[in-house]
């Protein structure tokens, strides 16, 4: 009884050490995504890889810090930097799949990987981009109310070139669908890159189609949630604003 006592005892510790880890680094990330400091969320996921835990919440969590900054280096021409994290979040992926099975998490995650590599590779979009619509549609098929699932089948509407069929309203579709669900989960807003990152996926999206007041809409909302959101405060919505 002792011994088992003891061994509970540092389970519990080991998981609370975890936890902590994790909020950690989910505040490191939020706060880097609020204020555009990028060096620190990419020095953040290098140290979740080095200390990282086999627990598959931990992987996931590291996944879609990955993913947030992979979509940045590609965004701002870092090409090498990308390549590095793609290669880092695929391993990662693998390890999720093998451990945890192909969720839709997973399958979401895969989507958006493909999606990358077109991004680095656009030659390839003819083979990559079905492989991605693939992963979409299974994360969707086990689970239609993941909010990554609709995200990533938003992200492939909405950057598929029209002439191939992409699609800014089923974009818009995706994307609302994905906050509707993230809204009802409130507690999980909290401290969320993911979420902010929704609102202004919305609201860029509504610009592009002519939606000027939507786009208006989204921007505030993102601000009334988080007002020191510097993107949004001092370059997405004033431009709106000031030729509204």
């Amino acid at each position: 009884m002792e011994r088992t006592g003891y061994y509970i005892l540092a389970l519990a510790v080991i998981f609370s050490l975890k936890t902590e880890a994790q909020t950690k680094y989910q505040s490191i990330i939020y706060n880097s995504y609020i204020s555009g400091n990028m060096e620190n969320w990419g020095s953040a996921i290098k140290n979740m890889a080095e200390q990282k835990h086999n627990n598959t919440e931990y992987i996931i969590e590291l996944i879609n810090y990955q993913y947030g900054y992979i979509a940045w280096c590609i965004d701002h021409k870092k090409e090498r930097e990308a390549g590095y994290f793609i290669s880092e979040m695929e391993d990662n992926l693998t390890y999720l799949g093998k451990t945890a099975g192909e969720t839709a998490i997973f399958h979401a995650y895969t989507a958006a990987l493909y999606g990358f590599k077109i991004g680095l590779n656009n030659w390839k979009a003819p083979v990559f981009g079905k492989k991605s619509m693939h992963h979409a549609k299974t994360a969707l098929e086990k689970d239609s109310l993941n909010v990554q699932a609709n995200l990533e089948m938003g992200n492939i509407w909405n950057y598929m070139p029209e002439i191939f069929g992409g699609s800014k309203t089923k974009a818009m579709h995706y994307y609302s669908r994905a906050l509707r669900i993230f809204e009802n989960q409130y507690s999980e807003l909290h401290n969320n890159w993911n979420y902010l990152n929704l609102l202004v996926l919305a609201g860029q999206t509504a610009h592009k189609r002519g939606h000027k007041q939507t786009a208006i809409d989204f921007y505030e909302k993102a601000l009334k949630f988080e007002p020191q959101f510097q993107w949004v405060r001092n370059e997405l919505l004033p431009p709106l604003k000031t030729n509204h």
